[in-house]
């Protein structure tokens, strides 16, 4: 998913990832809720599930293209935390900003530069369809809870959102809070890996021209 591996890629290098998503994962727009398919509970096992079955996007392109105009930005801080082997306690923790800025868009593609805050490196740019963003909020059916109305606190605020947790294998749990107000990406992100966080992506401040 492709807002997962730009949080660990601003605490990995100088410079923001242009890394590849390696799932369809995670940043859409938020406006009204659109219906989305029901998700089946949470597996029980451990063991992953082979289903390819998607819920339907969160958010569809045009709403996504509406909510991101030329101009917008957005601030996201991510916290990485190093846990030791054993997973019995925190090696450290390493907290950066970045920034999204809506450089250009038209009816079919979108280009974001995203670059870090008070780090040296060079801004990354990037160009994505509306409909490539719309994919990255689908979710394994059969790996996902839905939850709507949760109250979520973040630096920018807090928010009415929904939210969805997805179990993949591994012990690893990633949490994806929609605000219910306000377009953009996921307001927050969470992955714990057998019940211990390693990494926290929190929206800070949002501007719309």
């Amino acid at each position: 998913m492709i807002l997962l591996l730009l949080a660990c890629a601003t605490l990995s290098s100088d410079a923001p990832s242009g890394a590849e998503p390696q799932a369809d994962r995670a940043e859409a727009a938020v406006s009204e809720p659109v219906p989305v398919a029901a998700a089946a509970d949470v597996p029980k096992t451990e063991e992953p599930v082979t289903s390819t079955e998607l819920l339907s996007p969160h958010f569809s392109a045009d709403q996504i293209r509406e909510a991101m105009p030329v101009g917008t930005t957005l601030v996201f801080r991510t916290s990485k935390i190093d846990t030791l082997a054993d997973g019995s306690g925190i090696m450290g923790m390493e907290t950066q900003d970045m920034q999204w800025e809506v450089l250009a868009a038209d009816a079919a593609q979108v280009t974001i530069r995203y670059a870090m805050l008070e780090r040296e490196g060079d801004p990354n740019e990037r160009t994505h369809t509306w409909s490539e963003l719309a994919t990255h909020s689908q979710f394994p059916a059969q790996m996902t809870k839905r939850e709507d109305s949760v109250s979520v606190t973040v630096p920018a605020g807090t928010f009415q959102c929904t939210r969805y947790t997805v179990r993949e294998q591994g012990g690893e749990v990633s949490v994806y809070d929609f605000a219910q107000n306000m377009a953009g990406p996921p307001i927050q992100m969470v992955q714990t890996v057998s019940g211990q966080e390693r990494m926290r992506m929190s929206l800070v401040r949002r501007a719309i021209p």
